[in-house]
């Protein structure tokens, strides 16, 4: 079955391509949600900036920092694409808000790096960054504040399970609620 992809619309990614990074995201989130909580599956976080064939999304790598790419870089079964039910009115400030980070071509340093790894595997209420760096759940984050999103946690803290959880509430997962109940309890919310 296919899903339709718009404008703005998340794309959360099940991927281990950026090493420590990609474990320390994944094993923070545990740490936070719960080591079954089907939220913390994915370690990163892409919005779609032009949904017309094909597909362009926006992304925030340690690599290569922001930048533009096809989402057929991905293969379909690493990723899931999360409606957000932008208006075009609100993806034209979404946009906007890209635009000026892609020509910023805003990229990790060191010290975000560290922070983020940090951040993410102890589950820590301190998040270092530069200013003007971003990750890439913090971008998806901020950009879609421009579409009237307020988020439970401060974009630039944000993990792909933080936008899986309060942008996909209740969706079917391989666990039944109790099993998740069960996690949460033992390993804490």
């Amino acid at each position: 079955m296919s899903v339709a992809i718009s404008n703005g619309d998340v794309i959360l990614v099940d991927r281990k391509t950026q090493g420590w990074i990609s474990w320390s995201v994944k094993f923070g989130e545990k740490l936070r949600y719960g080591f079954l909580d089907p939220d913390t599956q994915y370690s990163h976080a892409a919005i779609v900036y032009d949904a017309a064939e094909p597909v362009t999304i926006v992304e925030a790598t340690a690599l290569s920092g922001v930048q533009l790419a096809y989402l057929s870089k991905y293969k379909k079964s690493e990723y899931v694409v999360v409606p957000t039910n932008v208006t075009s009115q609100d993806f034209a400030q979404v946009r906007k808000y890209l635009d000026s980070v892609l020509k910023e071509r805003a990229t990790y340093d060191f010290s975000t790096v560290a922070g983020l790894s940090l951040y993410a595997a102890t589950g820590s209420k301190l998040c270092i960054q530069r200013a003007g760096s971003v990750t890439c759940s913090g971008l998806v984050c901020e950009a879609l504040t421009r579409a009237g999103i307020v988020w439970k946690r401060p974009p630039y803290a944000c993990t792909p399970a933080d936008i899986s959880a309060q942008l996909q509430p209740g969706k079917a997962s391989w666990l039944d609620a109790d099993t998740r109940r069960e996690a949460r309890l033992a390993w804490g919310p």
